[in-house]
């Protein structure tokens, strides 16, 4: 067979194979675009084991604009204004299952895996009023381990774990005071005597234990400070067993 006839044919089979991509490839629809989810403000988790990843995603549909001044930075629930419309998902990185664990109850955001990869602690106002709440991976199960309202600078705070995966050390609202009250703290409508929360808002520092419900507080009137310590309480679980001693000891 002659060459000349081989190429052209050649180059005629990839013009219409070409064309037909093309053909495929259209505009996405307005309406498709606007509703679709769109990544949250807070981090991905990777699990230990390097098999799921848990995110935050916002379903525009959900969402809600904030004219009230006084909740811009945390709503009646609690929950910051970013995180209205938020659900937590996890996806198997190899298998590519995808499940939305929160499924449009309440907002959810600020997915952590546990370092044993067993459980993902997140926050949710799903029970009314934004607290801590954890995913159990064995047994597929949803449940709320504080009843502590929660409080997240900007909607960037994020639960931490303890190395042995039996604590959790979250940013909780002083004892006594209301939501509306932190918020109006955050927006410096209301400011407390001396110079203390300016830069974070009312925050407490808590450290609990998911199994016993056993919890304790460190208080803290600076940001950097809450950040530090609970960066060390991450990284050394015993930290927290040599302070829960010292408040048994005092108690």
């Amino acid at each position: 067979m002659p060459r000349l006839p081989i190429v052209t044919c050649l180059v005629l089979f990839s013009v219409l194979v070409a064309a037909a991509q093309e053909r495929q490839l259209v505009p996405l629809p307005v309406q498709d675009a606007i509703a679709a989810r769109t990544f949250s403000t807070t981090p991905f988790s990777l699990s230990n084991d390097g098999y799921w990843i848990a995110y935050t995603l916002q379903d525009p549909k959900r969402s809600q604009i904030i004219s009230d001044e006084r909740q811009r930075w945390l709503t009646a629930s609690g929950t910051p204004p970013q995180q209205i419309g938020c659900d937590v998902w996890i996806t198997n990185v190899k298998t590519r299952e995808t499940r939305n664990l929160t499924e449009g109850k309440g907002n959810s955001w600020s997915p952590v895996w546990s370092p044993d990869n067993n459980y993902l602690a997140f926050f949710s106002d799903r029970g009314g009023l934004a607290t801590l709440w954890i995913w159990e991976r064995r047994s597929e199960t949803l449940r709320q381990v504080s009843d502590l309202p929660v409080v997240g600078y900007r909607g960037l705070s994020f639960p931490r774990w303890t190395a042995d995966s039996k604590s959790i050390v979250f940013c909780v609202l002083p004892e006594g005071m209301t939501v509306e009250k932190a918020a109006l703290r955050f927006t410096g409508r209301e400011q407390p005597s001396g110079a203390q929360y300016q830069q974070a808002g009312p925050t407490d520092c808590h450290c609990l234990q998911i199994y016993s419900g056993y919890k304790w507080k460190f208080t803290t009137q600076n940001h950097e400070l809450y950040l530090s310590l609970q960066r060390r309480i991450c990284s050394r679980s015993r930290y927290c067993s040599t302070r829960r001693s010292k408040s048994q000891a005092s108690g």
